[in-house]
């Protein structure tokens, strides 16, 4: 499997938070591992069984919705005026190219009025709630092909930098995704004894971590790991942030589970896969923080430049080396139980 390939997909796909259910091409890609399905609430999820009984149910979560807007009104003379869906940064939204997706897709651009034509508050960036989009239609035409709530999206094009970075939109959580995939192409001829595994593409995790609970809920794992991004070093000064290249970031936290972090960390030694550890002080703003009402999440975060903008940065080395630790993570898990059985423990 090329991950590059993997990577450059999975950043096409088109998938705002609460339009999941919409989006058919993750099932293809996920096809090699096994059959997804899709629940209610636009999670997509693929089981690979335990070939035993499963004493271990393992699931493994990354989101896949991005962030965008969505279309709150059209002017008399054809703009789309629209709200964030999820945080975008405005700093980089005015200015952009978009991709309107109503009743066919659309390209745009994000406008404001010229800085020489404004009177008053030249250097302030405007809310996303005071911006327009420009899709060249007059009002008729908007009205037709764009329905109130249609999704906009920033357009960007996949770039491969130097010393393995790469670039692209929705690099969060698409990289997550990306290192789900890995672990699961490093298990796919793994017989797994007694360790059963669930891969959760979750939905509207950028509009409140919304669906991962139900999908928790219902299948009851004994270990979570949620796999997202974080915020990468981008200039010397930034020591407290986390840096590409240096492996995937483990996460501490009150709320997250230092046991299978410490379980984790051992597989990295063991394995000779660069780590860093990332600490936080209460929220860690992934799905991690909404799974309190069930046992312990673990967090796994791949570094990112750029954040929310057309285009954040990863190194694909980073992605490579989370899904390699979780595959032996969970081989690890799956050895462990056996002999624990061999000695008469369960």
């Amino acid at each position: 499997m090329k991950i590059e390939k993997l990577l450059e997909q999975l950043c096409n796909l088109i998938c705002t938070p609460g339009e999941e259910l919409k989006e058919q091409k993750l099932e293809a890609i996920l096809k090699p591992y096994g059959k997804a399905q899709k629940d209610n609430l636009g999670n997509t999820i693929l089981k690979k069984n335990a070939s035993n009984k499963a004493l271990n149910r393992v699931l493994l979560d990354a989101h896949i919705d991005e962030v965008g807007a969505i279309v709150t009104n059209i002017t008399k003379d054809g703009f789309l005026k629209v709200d964030s869906c999820g945080s975008v940064d405005p700093k980089v939204f005015f200015g952009a190219e978009v991709l309107v997706v109503g009743k066919k897709q659309l390209p745009g651009v994000a406008c404001q009025t010229p800085p020489h034509l404004q009177t008053t508050n030249k250097t302030c960036v405007p809310e996303i709630t005071n911006s327009y989009i420009d899709i060249g239609y007059n009002f008729e035409h908007a009205k037709d092909f764009v329905p109130l709530g249609s999704r906009v999206i920033l357009q960007s094009v996949f770039l491969k930098l130097k010393n393995h970075i790469y670039s692209g939109r929705a690099m969060d959580n698409r990289a997550g995704c990306a290192s789900v995939i890995c672990a699961l192409e490093i298990l796919k001829n793994t017989s797994l004894k007694n360790t059963e595994i669930n891969a959760v593409f979750s939905a509207m995790e950028e509009v409140g971590c919304r669906a991962l609970p139900c999908a928790v809920s219902k299948l009851k794992p004994t270990h979570t790991i949620i796999i997202d991004a974080t915020f990468g070093t981008t200039k010397s000064e930034d020591s407290e942030l986390m840096q590409l290249g240096k492996g995937p970031a483990l996460g501490i936290s009150p709320g997250l589970n230092e046991k299978l972090k410490n379980l984790l960390a051992k597989q990295a030694e063991n394995h000779n896969i660069p780590f860093q550890l990332e600490v936080c002080g209460g929220k860690t703003s992934t799905n991690a923080d909404n799974l309190m009402n069930h046992k312990k999440p673990m967090l796994i975060s791949i570094p990112l430049k750029y954040m929310h903008s057309p285009v954040s940065c990863v190194n694909l080395k980073d992605i490579e080396a989370t899904g390699f630790l979780v595959a032996k993570f969970i081989q690890n898990l799956d050895l462990t139980v056996l002999e624990e059985n061999i000695n008469g423990r369960h």
